[in-house]
């Protein structure tokens, strides 16, 4: 979908939803239309934006009834026993009233311990200043790193905004190397620089084609990063 505009009248019955395509479309082809804003919203969140904005109480698609069953873990966390395992909701569609189990040691966490690691790395992640370029995207990594070998496995949504941190904290200074020169050597900053980038191109890129695999439209990024690696 290349674009998606609302139209809106004085009558809020004239409302009128106006999509453009990015590809060819069919005949008989199935279109359909992607209600949640972003692939990055956890669980939650999603819901809250189907009732409450969009008035959608139900919806069917694998991804409400069991994100799991299509390979989506952005909502799972790592075992603290086992260390191994990915601990979700038994019951997904009752998230914050499920008992929550490992899927390798079985063993069961209240929603009270989940709902306090999230809230912990929440504030955590919150709290890292995002305007110091290069030495806010440091402590992002450190976050990423540190979180990863106790709570966060590198697909939670909490790891993925901070991914996306750590581009937003690199753009400006890496955009005069987004497109390298094999003949010029460029600093290890540099090179870190597109190390992160290819990392976050990487995990980023895994996440959308598993929730969005029908779009096409955001891997070309995603697949630049990773050939600046190659140099």
């Amino acid at each position: 979908m290349q674009s998606l505009d609302y139209e809106l009248t004085q009558d809020s019955s004239q409302l009128r939803l106006v999509t453009r395509a990015c590809t060819t479309i069919l005949k008989k082809e199935v279109i359909t239309l992607d209600f949640s804003p972003t692939a990055f919203y956890p669980y939650l969140i999603r819901q809250r934006i189907l009732r409450h904005v969009l008035c959608i109480e139900n919806c069917v698609c694998a991804r409400c009834v069991n994100p799991a069953s299509i390979g989506d873990f952005s909502d799972h966390l790592k075992c603290s026993q086992c260390k191994d395992g990915l601990v979700s909701a038994e019951e997904p569609t009752i998230w914050s009233e499920s008992v929550w189990s490992c899927n390798s040691c079985q063993e069961e966490f209240p929603y009270s311990f989940i709902k306090k690691v999230l809230i912990d790395c929440r504030r955590e992640l919150e709290s890292i200043d995002t305007s110091r370029g290069r030495a806010s995207a440091d402590e992002l990594m450190n976050f990423i790193r540190r979180r990863s070998l106790t709570d966060l496995h590198r697909g939670h949504f909490l790891m993925l905004s901070a991914y996306n941190k750590v581009e937003t904290c690199l753009r400006s200074i890496s955009a005069g190397v987004r497109q390298p020169d094999p003949a010029t050597v460029y600093s290890r900053d540099n090179i870190q620089d597109f190390q992160r980038l290819g990392e976050y191109g990487d995990v980023v890129d895994r996440h959308v084609r598993t929730v969005r695999s029908h779009v096409d439209i955001f891997r070309g990024k995603f697949c630049l990063l990773r050939l600046l690696l190659s140099y």
